[in-house]
């Protein structure tokens, strides 16, 4: 990286060819520098430290409250104070935990639970929207369509 530094400091060219030369050199460093943070991710060096095993059962817990509570759950500062955390060491413990923060994993959840509800066939798309805790079917339809890529209509069609 030194070396590309050099060449930038020390640019001939004028103009335009400086310019090229110039964002060329900048793109060289930044591949330079991710190429050497993907290299310490991949030794190790910048991977968080384990969970202590309190702090892991207290964000299962909060998951399980979640599952429990997912068609009105409670807001995140309550139920980080419920599992006995502050709000920050919660979100970052439960993103440790399970790759995902604690929103997108009751949105998951949710989708999961109603798939299974349509998959039935004894509900249609709004009726499992509202059961999962979702109050416009609409809203429902698109994070649905995100997630498993087809309409949730499309499940109850198969049936």
């Amino acid at each position: 990286m030194g070396n590309i530094l050099q060449q930038i400091f020390n640019c001939p060219y004028q103009g335009k060819t400086r310019s090229f030369f110039l964002e060329s050199k900048m793109l060289e460093l930044l591949a330079c520098k991710l190429e050497q943070i993907q290299n310490s991710r991949e030794k190790g060096c910048c991977r968080p430290a384990p969970l202590k095993p309190g702090d892991r059962e207290r964000v299962h817990h909060a998951a399980k409250l979640l599952e429990q509570q997912m068609e009105n759950p409670p807001e995140l500062a309550s139920l980080a104070k419920a599992v006995g955390l502050n709000r920050s060491k919660f979100h970052v413990c439960f993103c440790q935990e399970f790759g995902q923060s604690p929103l997108e994993y009751l949105r998951d959840i949710r989708l999961c639970q109603a798939k299974k509800l349509l998959e039935q066939g004894r509900f249609n798309v709004a009726e499992a929207a509202y059961m999962v805790g979702y109050s416009s079917p609409g809203y429902f339809t698109r994070l649905f369509q995100k997630r498993y890529l087809s309409l949730p209509s499309e499940l109850t069609r198969d049936i």
